[in-house]
């Protein structure tokens, strides 16, 4: 199934009320959701990152959670994706106690 541009379209207002969401938890405009959105329809595929096991949820968890829910939304209206987590061999604890962690999203062509 092909997603239409209204499906895409209503997948870009969801993004656009994400990004306003986090904007106003972090402070300023950051507008990742649409950024990493606009790379995966641009390129076919998008590395998305975060840190886990902060004692405290990392903002970039909570962008993270955030692009899950696009995710769902976009094999919803037909865009399928393959994820593949990325192994950080370097990856050390941050001074709150954090790892890195990425995966790469990717369009499959059917």
């Amino acid at each position: 199934m092909t997603p239409t541009t209204t499906d895409l379209g209503l997948v870009r207002d969801f993004i656009s009320k994400a990004d306003a969401k986090l904007n106003s938890k972090i402070g300023y405009s950051s507008n990742q959701l649409a950024d990493w959105f606009a790379t995966l329809m641009k390129t076919g595929s998008v590395e998305v990152g975060w840190r886990e096991s902060c004692g405290s949820t990392d903002m970039t968890t909570h962008i993270r959670r955030e692009w899950i829910q696009i995710v769902k939304k976009l094999e919803r209206v037909g865009v399928q994706l393959r994820v593949e987590r990325v192994k950080h061999n370097n990856s050390w604890a941050t001074k709150n106690g954090g790892f890195w962690n990425s995966e790469i999203f990717t369009v499959i062509k059917t």
